[in-house]
């Protein structure tokens, strides 16, 4: 029933079976009594067929039925097994991707924009450090204090409880009927401005022309005018008494739009001269938008282009100036948007190399921060400087399509167009790449014969001849390409993209692929890299295969294997390796491989875990214990260890960042729950490429990816004897298991 509900959309029927059957669910003595474990565990994966669904996202009772799962699941965690660890991770992902698109794609009509001053400077900072800095103890205090209907209301809509804030709104002043109007417009404009008005008039004397309400009422009016070309007369004189420069550029354009007065030359003028009038970055930031949605509106590409890149340099601006994490993460989260625009509207004008450092400025802000907090002046003989092995591809995906920035030499970069993978494309794509390994006990199950196509061959293909194609072949090619994606590219294995079956091509057979989260993550790794020579490293090798249940029977002699096939100074294995014995080892090693379980908490990235012998470990545990120095590289042989967080992903926070941080000049990570076997065969044909042979460790990845999806049966057994393979001839064909790895860094 719960199977066929999920794939007919019908949930009404399947949540209410399920809860009715959460209190029925008996967990005592699971490890004795096979029927009460059996229930136990189809109630748990009932629950994950619909909570893994992206159309079941929003359900009214989502929430009750993940407590449910979540109840049960805690009950019996010592029975259930990796198929439903597997789809918790779905679960945390397919939300995390969700949350993701909703607030990229969040529009300045889905705030409420405008609001009035409460009319006490006091309430109005208080107000002002909440939305900053997401310090709300101010207000709270200023509310308890006095009790102000304004002030509960104002708290509501900062906390997005807009309703709420309506309710509130029962007091009759200038601001609470404005702020009422403003509220209500989103369903009823008219009756909004109706409202605004009742407040215009509430304040207004023979000695006072000016109201609270002015502004909103002056906004309303505007939205009117531009759907029916009434009120806008009132809302220009309205306007010249508010100061509200954002608002006030607004009406005038419209006025000129629909009037035919003034010239796109003076509008432009007008919205550059309020841009760079003095004011707080996030007040500036705010009118740039407006601009910048202005300007793109007139589709002329200079307009759009210097207004993107003035809002990109004051979003920078604005979230160094942020206190609080949250805060400042919600600033650059809008960044990385607008990093994507000014760089498509600057390279649609000519200015490429103006493009290039759009996009780097708008890269990973809080992640490459000066000493002082304040984002690094990045040059464009700085990226250039670091094409020395081979092209930076810059990727990225505006509103109105995809584009690759290309930077090979000192001349200006070479622009590709994209126009099929725009940015509502690859949204898309993000939900359709399966983020797991087929079922099966302890991660060992491979597909008997040659695996069907799925949503992950099929996104691949899409991005190949979506444009990819064409920019491998004709100006992306080399011994070594280094992407730079933005955005919602980050979490699509872009060194993947092809088409994958006999004869078809992949973007492997053109260059092998390595990522960077900038320019100047990229040249402190090849600082690092050039300071330490293959001969001079030492490797640690590491294991944990875990507890019975979901033991990793393959991960000893993984570690035996690559120590084996060690070409450096020296290699120390350690079996069932503790956290205790890492740290006490780590520091004198410049090698690390590490092979154990990892979980990835992509709704707190810093709280994913890497599990050794005797507990888990977090990203913030392991970047704050760790001493920084210069290593050479990272092998986090576990699952999930490339995943980025997903409230900002163009900030690349991970477990490569953090060991990038800290000195490694590379990292190879999986971007997914990768199988045990095939992560075995894969990093001893890692460890050997690199070992024979004079490459460095991004082409010996290239090259392992690329032996395992054509291993035969006689190759894998050539390269580990004594371990049985698959039955199929070529049981890793499929992207999920070798396109898992990806290499970072230098």
């Amino acid at each position: 029933m719960v199977r066929l509900a999920a794939e007919y959309g019908d949930f009404a029927g399947a949540v209410e079976y399920l809860l009715g059957r959460h209190p029925l669910i008996d967990t005592r003595d699971l490890d004795n009594d096979n029927d009460r474990r059996t229930k136990a565990r189809q109630f748990v994966s009932m629950c994950i067929r619909l909570l893994e669904r992206e159309d079941f996202a929003g359900h009214p009772r989502e929430a009750e039925l993940d407590a449910a799962m979540r109840d049960v699941a805690r009950r019996a965690a010592d029975v259930l097994n990796d198929p439903h660890h597997r789809g918790f991770q779905r679960i945390r992902e397919t939300r995390d991707r969700r949350r993701f698109r909703d607030t990229i794609r969040r529009t300045r009509a889905e705030r409420v924009e405008g609001l009035p001053p409460t009319g006490d400077p006091g309430a109005d900072a208080a107000i002002e450090r909440a939305e900053l800095h997401d310090d709300f103890g101010p207000l709270d205090a200023l509310i308890a204090r006095d009790g102000s209907a304004l002030l509960r209301a104002r708290r509501h809509i900062l906390r997005g409880s807009l309703t709420a804030a309506v309710d509130a709104l029962t007091e009759r002043t200038p601001a609470a009927l404005a702020t009422r109007g403003l509220l209500i417009a989103r369903d009823d404009l008219d009756r909004g401005i109706a409202l605004c008005r009742a407040g215009r008039r509430a304040g207004l004397t023979w000695w006072r022309r000016t109201t609270p309400a002015d502004g909103p009422l002056a906004r309303l009016l505007l939205m009117r005018a531009l759907g029916s070309g009434d009120g806008l007369s009132e809302a220009v004189r309205l306007v010249r008494r508010v100061d509200d420069p954002v608002l006030r550029q607004e009406v005038l354009a419209a006025r000129d739009a629909l009037t035919g007065r003034g010239t796109p030359e003076r509008r432009q003028e007008a919205w550059r001269r309020a841009a760079h009038a003095p004011g707080s970055p996030a007040a500036l930031a705010r009118l740039a938008l407006a601009w910048a949605e202005w300007a793109a509106g007139t589709g002329v590409a200079e307009y759009a282009a210097e207004a993107y890149e003035r809002l990109v340099t004051l979003a920078a601006q604005d979230a160094t100036a942020r206190q609080d994490a949250g805060a400042r993460d919600r600033v650059l989260l809008a960044a990385q948007e607008y990093a994507e625009e000014a760089g498509y509207w600057l390279a649609r004008c000519g200015r490429f190399r103006e493009a290039v450092l759009a996009l780097e400025t708008g890269r990973a802000v809080a992640l490459s921060s000066g000493a002082d907090g304040s984002p690094g002046t990045i040059t464009y003989p700085d990226v250039t400087a670091q094409t020395g092995d081979g092209a930076i591809v810059y990727l990225a995906a505006a509103r109105a399509g995809g584009y690759a920035l290309v930077v090979a030499a000192t001349h200006d970069p070479q622009y590709v167009d994209l126009p099929d993978l725009d940015r509502a494309t690859i949204a898309g794509l993000t939900t359709r790449a399966p983020a797991a390994v087929p079922p099966g006990p302890a991660r060992d199950l491979t597909p008997a014969g040659p695996a069907p196509t799925g949503p992950m061959d099929e996104t691949l293909r899409l991005l190949w001849d979506g444009g990819l194609r064409n920019l491998v072949w004709l100006s992306a090619r080399g011994r070594v390409v280094t992407l730079i994606p933005i955005g919602l590219l980050n979490l699509l294995p872009l060194h993947a993209v092809g088409e994958h079956g006999p004869g078809d091509h992949h973007i492997g057979e053109f260059s092998a692929i390595r990522y960077a989260p900038n320019v100047r993550s990229l040249a402190r790794s090849r600082a690092a890299a050039v300071r330490l020579r293959t001969a001079d490293q030492t490797l640690l090798a590491v294991d944990a295969p875990g507890d019975p249940h979901h033991r990793l029977r393959h991960v000893a002699r993984e570690t035996a294997e690559v120590t084996a096939r060690w070409p450096g100074r020296a290699a120390t294995a350690v079996h069932d390796c503790t956290w205790a014995e890492f740290r006490a080892t780590a520091d004198r090693h410049t090698v690390w491989h590490l092979a154990c379980h990892g979980d990835a908490e992509p709704d707190d990235i810093q709280a994913s875990r890497l599990h050794f012998a005797d507990r888990a470990v977090t990203l913030a545990e392991l970047a704050a214990t760790l001493r920084p120095d210069r290593r050479r590289l990272a092998v986090l042989s576990a699952c999930h260890t490339n995943t980025v967080g997903s409230a900002l992903p163009n900030e690349v926070v991970g477990l490569p960042s953090a060991l990038l941080q800290i000195g490694f000049a590379g990292v190879i990570a999986t971007g997914w729950a990768v199988d045990d076997l095939a992560t075995m065969y894969a990093m001893t044909a890692f460890y050997h490429f690199w070992g024979t042979s004079d490459d460095e460790p991004a082409l010996a990845l290239h090259r392992a990816r690329h032996w395992l999806r054509h291993a035969t049966r006689a190759d894998l057994t050539a390269l580990v004897p004594g371990v049985l393979p698959p039955p199929s001839d070529n049981p890793y064909a499929d992207p999920r298991f070798w396109a898992a790895f990806a290499y970072t860094g230098a």
